[in-house]
């Protein structure tokens, strides 16, 4: 970190070196000065992270962690704070897209009708929700039972095959050993509503990751209400391709297939 910021290691006062020097971030200046207020009335023992602008440098800033603590004297009493200085820009970056992920993750929880999270290495549901009472019996279960079952209860005859193969455990191994960690589907799912079985439009996506510590694939399912969306699509493509009067298809539509 010293060298980084062109310093000696032999800096006998960063705080005060960092301030003439003026390396500190506009934004954290106040941090520095707390500290100081902090230790000249009473020695402390702590962390203080904060950004600093290295000189020459394409990056704007870069985090410091300043561990400092007091050094007492042979009557026991305390005579200076001593410390070191640590660069973690890699580290504050990373927890920075870490929380970014999290925050898109919860949101997207909250989007969805059903969350089905999963270890597929040892083929257990993890977590499992949505409005269908009947999901909760699977948590815990086997993933290639379970998900067979929902999809069976849940899909329109004509995309069940293709959601079971999408979501077969066999195939999101495969897919992870290709690199290929993500997808995505619009179908039609069964809707039991004042006693009246209809489908409406939703779109599953899936995405896999593995745990740095087990090394096990954990894989996430979101399945989300897009009914009024498709709808409008639908209507929209064929008022592209129809006469608005007959209903017939239109010039617009031959000129496409002939091209084609």
């Amino acid at each position: 970190a010293m060298h980084t910021l062109g310093l000696s290691h032999e800096v006998k006062d960063i705080f005060n070196t960092l301030l003439e020097k003026k390396l500190i971030y506009p934004q954290d200046i106040h941090k520095l000065q707390i500290l100081q207020s902090n230790i000249l009335f009473k020695p402390l023992r702590g962390t203080l992270e904060l950004r600093v602008c290295p000189p020459h440098s394409a990056q704007p800033y870069i985090w410091l962690r300043l561990k400092y603590y007091p050094v007492k004297d042979i009557s026991g009493d305390v005579s200076k704070v001593v410390g070191t200085v640590e660069n973690i820009t890699t580290q504050k970056e990373a927890d920075a897209l870490n929380a970014q992920n999290i925050s898109y993750r919860q949101e997207e929880i909250k989007r969805s009708k059903v969350f089905i999270e999963a270890d597929v290495t040892d083929n257990i549901i993890i977590s499992i929700f949505g409005k269908q009472h009947y999901l909760e019996e699977f948590e815990g279960g086997k993933y290639s039972i379970a998900i067979a079952k929902i999809i069976q209860n849940a899909v329109h005859p004509q995309y069940l095959e293709k959601i079971k193969r999408l979501l077969s455990r066999e195939y999101i191994l495969h897919n992870f050993r290709h690199g290929i960690t993500e997808g995505n589907i619009d179908y039609l799912s069964r809707n039991h509503g004042e006693g009246i079985q209809r489908y409406l439009w939703f779109n599953l996506r899936y995405s896999i990751s593995m745990n740095t510590i087990t090394r096990h694939l954990i894989l996430s399912i979101f399945s989300r209400d897009i009914n009024q969306r498709k709808i409008r699509d639908l209507r929209d493509q064929y008022l592209l391709n129809h006469d608005a009067l007959t209903g017939v298809y239109n010039r617009r539509y031959f000129q496409r297939e002939v091209q084609e």
